[in-house]
């Protein structure tokens, strides 16, 4: 319904806390329950509707953004999730129902592990959900596939996406030759020990669009058009 505009669907940002689209991307990725952004001269509006951002209307200047960074591990429904074969207490984090009674919550439950100071360990980083009627499990390993479950729900939670397989790809801008120093912010691997490190990097770094992780550093990609 192109007029189903309720104010408590989202919550805006002026153009003095977000004056650009990056800008207001951030705030977004740093709101636990964001389902998408509405940018325009007139601010930031970071949607947080249960439903999402299912329809749009024309409007000149404005620019409407999905944001979902849970992908579903095959097909997602009646899934439960399967690690690499760890079976430790140490591998998960149980939310009872009481703590995580819809799946929305669940994946609050993850990505504000996922944003929070405490995620400079990649074991420490929430990897993805499983969900049914009795909780919330917030996988802290890596989810490997599934099997059939009726009532169970697995995700994977993946805010970044491969490019070109992601794997011994060095990041460019427009084309394969335009590696300007102006498009990064460079980290040692002193101070960036890990992947999960430099993922992190990218989350508290204003305008981040990507990452690029070597031997020699981390760089957070700043490049307004974006990788």
């Amino acid at each position: 319904d192109v007029s189903d505009i309720d104010p408590d669907y989202y919550v805006l940002f002026g153009p003095a806390r977000a004056s650009t689209l990056e800008e207001c991307k951030v705030l977004c990725v740093s709101t636990p329950d964001c389902r998408g952004v509405d940018f325009s001269e007139s601010g930031c509006q970071v949607w947080t509707r249960d439903g999402g951002i299912l329809s749009t209307s024309s409007e000149k200047g404005s620019v409407c953004l999905t944001y979902e960074p849970f992908q579903t591990v095959d097909g997602g429904t009646d899934r439960e999730c399967k690690s690499d074969g760890v079976n430790l207490l140490d591998s998960f984090i149980f939310y009872d129902a009481a703590l995580a009674p819809s799946l929305q919550i669940c994946k609050q439950r993850c990505a504000a592990r996922a944003n929070s100071s405490l995620t400079t360990q990649t074991q420490d980083v929430c990897k993805g959900i499983s969900f049914n009627e009795s909780g919330c499990v917030v996988w802290l390993v890596g989810i490997q596939g599934s099997t059939a479950s009726e009532g169970n729900t697995c995700l994977r939670f993946e805010p970044f996406i491969d490019i070109n397989g992601g794997q011994d790809q060095s990041c460019r801008g427009a084309h394969v030759f335009d590696d300007s120093s102006l498009h990064y912010t460079s980290f040692s691997r002193s101070e960036v020990l890990t992947l999960g490190e430099c993922r992190s990097k990218c989350v508290e770094i204003s305008g981040c669009r990507g990452i690029e992780f070597n031997q020699q550093d981390c760089r957070v990609l700043l490049k307004v058009e974006g990788i």
